[in-house]
């Protein structure tokens, strides 16, 4: 009986050491401001609109603001959450974008399937 206790003690103290060694990127620290595309996503239309996405974000308060083009006046908001290395950005109107956090200074937005459609860099305002 005495060799099953230290066994499953042993067992105990070995799982909760592994407990501790994930990795998680929810420690990665985003910072505040824009997140400018690089361009792997620009489309012509007909009258020669041209997409250029941005993203700007306020680590603070925990929302964003995301534009498909600084040429349109229309831009969806709203607050994010950051989980297991994505960032998670829901508009009041149902909308929700899905960010892969590469670094704390390039982001990727991604489809259902977790494909990169655009990938956004952190520009400094100077």
């Amino acid at each position: 009986m005495k060799k099953i206790s230290l066994l499953l003690a042993v067992v105990i103290c070995v799982a909760t050491f592994f407990c501790g060694c994930g990795t998680n990127n929810d420690e990665v620290v985003l910072k505040t401001g824009n997140y400018d595309s690089i361009g792997m996503g620009h489309v012509e239309g007909p009258e020669e609109f041209i997409a250029d996405p941005c993203l700007y974000l306020d680590t603070e308060e925990m929302t964003f603001i995301y534009s498909f083009s600084p040429s349109m006046s229309y831009a969806e908001y709203g607050t994010y959450t950051v989980q297991d290395g994505t960032l998670i950005a829901s508009a009041p109107i149902g909308k929700t974008y899905i960010f892969e956090i590469k670094d704390e200074e390039t982001l990727a937005i991604v489809d259902n399937d977790g494909n990169i459609l655009e990938e956004f860099v952190y520009t400094e305002i100077e």
